[in-house]
């Protein structure tokens, strides 16, 4: 998916980055590029990327987006995306946020997985996979979603980098734990909101976590030792309320947060 950029993508490109610096919202990239195709708004994720990489920013792995077994977008069925995880955008565990330092706050329960070594080429099955992490984490983790409207085509949400901001990692476990048990829940101040189902929003998370190191790959990513990959949300709450939130990973853990207004 590799290619120069056209003057358009790089005007949208700044566009993004001038709306982060101000706080301020964007349209979606297709309103300006009906057109545009899913290799051109990679091309200006790439353009993102590489700029937080110039102001000393370096990057911490990958997510997945659209992720969902089945998931059709306009009519038409759609592949997962991948965005950039950013070190400047990892946080502690049990960390505190201001609804004030995002456009739209999301908060997102993901399974992560860390990398012991590095992938730089197709990986062909699961086995290969498994023998490249080194362990399993629960996570959180917080887009920002900066579009003025919704999201209308996948490109729309990949020239975002798909709403990367924020995200934690929870205690490591052996990549050895069975995950088909893993049934996540979020509550809030005590309080359940949200039970997640993993097979339901991301089907297998190996066979997921396959696709997106893959996809990785063919944009031209190298999976360094100590990247994490998020595989996708199992559970998101839109304009979370200020309070205490735990995401409880069964077997995998806990990890928890607090925001304020």
């Amino acid at each position: 998916m590799a290619g120069a950029t056209t003057v358009g993508e790089q005007d949208y490109a700044a566009r993004v980055i001038e709306a982060a610096r101000d706080g301020a919202r964007i349209p979606a990239a297709s309103t300006s590029m009906p057109a545009i195709t899913i290799a051109a708004s990679y091309r200006i994720q790439g353009v993102l990327v590489a700029a937080a990489l110039d102001c000393g920013d370096t990057i911490a792995g990958y997510k997945g987006g659209l992720v969902t077994p089945g998931l059709i977008m306009g009519g038409k069925p759609v592949a997962p995306a991948l965005g950039v995880l950013l070190r400047s955008g990892e946080m502690a565990p049990a960390a505190t946020i201001s609804l004030a330092g995002f456009r739209q706050l999301v908060i997102e329960c993901e399974i992560a997985f860390t990398f012991g070594h590095g992938i730089s080429t197709q990986l062909g099955d699961v086995a290969a996979l498994r023998a490249a992490v080194r362990a399993v984490r629960p996570a959180i983790e917080l887009p920002d979603f900066a579009l003025d409207g919704a999201i209308r085509t996948p490109a729309d949400l990949i020239a975002i980098n798909v709403a990367v901001s924020r995200h934690m990692l929870g205690r490591p476990v052996p990549a050895t734990t069975p995950l088909g048990d893993v049934t996540p829940t979020l509550a809030r101040d005590g309080e359940t909101i949200a039970t997640g189902d993993v097979a339901a929003t991301v089907g297998d998370p190996w066979a997921t976590l396959l696709a997106l190191v893959n996809l990785a790959v063919d944009l031209g990513h190298r999976i360094e030792a100590g990247n994490t990959i998020l595989s996708g949300a199992i559970i998101v709450v839109f304009d979370p309320q200020p309070g205490t939130y735990v995401a409880d990973f069964g077997a995998l853990g806990t990890i928890d947060l607090t925001v304020t207004a």
